[in-house]
């Protein structure tokens, strides 16, 4: 008889272990509790760069840094613009890089638009757009020096942006 409850114990002992252990297995796979480290990660990144001194925030949050003051026109939003620039995620990881690139202005991400309406031709600035003037809870995937690159959901993107031209439209 002790034997058998012995037994049973042993059992309940470890049907109990694996059934924490695939919940913590389940856990560390659910997408909302990666989003969820990812956008509380942004966002301390975010109030520390904004203790910066030479990072300014403008009232949506977009955070940039004037790294060379152009002499030239500002685009307007319905303006195409030729630029070199580089996105980066917080932890360093390069997502795209262009160079000569003219785009609308208007068919970017919010943070972008803004940030190069604050530019001058010429201008240098580094970038730092907030995941809600970026692309929000949607995951992204990039091409970059032959690889595919993830932008998971809720990330701040960084971007060294050199606006070269402003064409009116």
């Amino acid at each position: 008889m002790m034997k058998s409850k012995l037994v049973w114990f042993i059992f309940a002992i470890c049907l109990f272990s694996g059934v924490v252990s695939c919940k913590k297995d389940k856990e560390e796979e659910d997408p909302r509790l990666v989003n969820k480290e990812n956008k509380e990660a942004g966002e301390r990144f975010l109030i520390e760069n904004a203790s910066r001194d030479s990072v300014k925030q403008t009232f949506t949050g977009l955070q940039y840094k004037v790294e060379i003051t152009g002499k030239g026109i500002h685009p307007f939003p319905e303006d195409s613009v030729n630029v070199d620039y580089t996105g980066k995620l917080i932890d360093g990881a390069v997502f795209e890089s262009e160079t000569d690139r003219t785009m609308l202005l208007r068919g970017l991400i919010k943070g972008f638009q803004e940030g190069l309406q604050l530019m001058g031709e010429g201008s240098t600035h580094t970038l730092y757009i907030p995941y809600y003037l970026a692309y929000n809870a949607t995951q992204q995937t990039a091409r970059y020096d032959g690889k595919t690159v993830t932008i998971p959901p809720y990330s701040v993107l960084i971007f060294e942006v050199k606006l070269n031209r402003v064409t009116r439209n």
